[in-house]
């Protein structure tokens, strides 16, 4: 045990390093918003197989499906399919199809076939759970989770430019009907001091994880492009949550990576570089839907900080701390 907790350390390290030396970042795809409903719509972080399977330690199975590696605040070992990593390679896949790469549309159709076929039907929606557990937030093994919905979302939506399947229209209604389903019922809706939250982590108290948040509003805008109404309906209640959020996440120095210190100032979690750095391209997407400058000066200050080195160890020692005290 002691010399599996000191691996767990080291390799805890060496992300560290590598996200303070070197993060990766997706990017924004400033195409995805004026593109929206043709064949050129990208999606709006701009995510390949490659940097996909590199960045998360991705292999294929028999049948082409990416299984993901376990996080180092797993109980499990080894590879899984993971819901949310499936659909983020399907989306690498969707924006290198558009570029021009010839083997990248079929990548994309497995993925979204898989989907479909692991769908679980809840009471009139449908939803797919992830398989391992999460120590950081109490959670089991198959929870539910907001990010995960969103991202299918986002996959069925831009399948339907190809193939515009009645079964998918119904599973995107039922996907975004799911979003009606409160935490307490087994769903992913929380109530929040900012308003309607759709939870990463569904969890009590409430995590509030904002990039997994903006995830699912991104899933829900791409679906209502697309002519779903309830996705229109979940989206247009909880955009302004992102709003009343800001001074919360955003602090003079850093974001924080979920806003559970609201309620425990011992759970302060800030983001690492990575985060921070998606936190930047998510809100490109919504300043550029809502042509909003309280957004755009948002994603200004964050890359201010960006460029303070003593930010960068601030956080990522807050991050290590809550890793080796809580997961491991």
């Amino acid at each position: 045990m002691h010399r599996t907790k000191l691996a767990k350390i080291a390799r805890l390290g060496h992300r560290a390093v590598s996200d303070i030396v070197a993060p990766y970042r997706f990017g924004f795809n400033v195409e995805s918003v004026g593109a929206a409903r043709t064949p050129q719509w990208l999606y709006s972080l701009n995510y390949t197989r490659h940097g996909m399977e590199q960045h998360y330690g991705m292999k294929r199975d028999a049948k082409g499906i990416v299984m993901m590696s376990h996080y180092v605040d797993h109980d499990e070992a080894g590879h899984y399919y993971s819901p949310v990593k499936i659909a983020h390679y399907a989306l690498g896949a969707w924006n290198d199809h558009i570029r021009g790469d010839a083997g990248a549309r079929a990548d994309f159709m497995a993925a979204r076939d898989w989907l479909m076929q692991n769908r679980e039907p809840v009471a009139g929606a449908f939803v797919w759970r992830t398989p391992t557990t999460n120590r950081r937030y109490d959670l089991p093994a198959n929870y539910t989770s907001a990010i995960v919905q969103g991202l299918i979302l986002s996959v069925l939506a831009r399948s339907l430019v190809w193939d515009d399947d009645p079964e998918v229209r119904a599973v995107i209604e039922g996907a975004a009907a799911f979003f009606h389903c409160r935490v307490a019922d087994g769903g992913i809706l929380a109530d929040s001091p900012y308003g309607t939250f759709y939870e990463e982590y569904p969890c009590a108290p409430p995590s509030h994880v904002v990039n997994g948040f903006m995830f699912s509003l991104n899933g829900l805008w791409d679906a209502a492009q697309m002519g779903s109404a309830t996705a229109l309906e979940r989206y247009t209640a909880a955009v302004p949550t992102l709003y009343k959020l800001l001074p919360a996440w955003i602090t003079q120095h850093w974001s924080y990576y979920d806003l559970r210190y609201g309620y425990d100032p011992a759970k302060a979690n800030l983001a690492t570089r990575h985060y921070q750095y998606l936190h930047v391209d998510q809100l490109k997407f919504f300043a550029a839907v809502d042509c909003s400058d309280q957004l755009a000066l948002a994603v200004t200050r964050l890359e201010k900080q960006m460029r303070n080195p003593i930010y960068w160890f601030s956080a990522y020692l807050n991050k290590c701390r809550g890793l080796i005290g809580k997961s491991i």
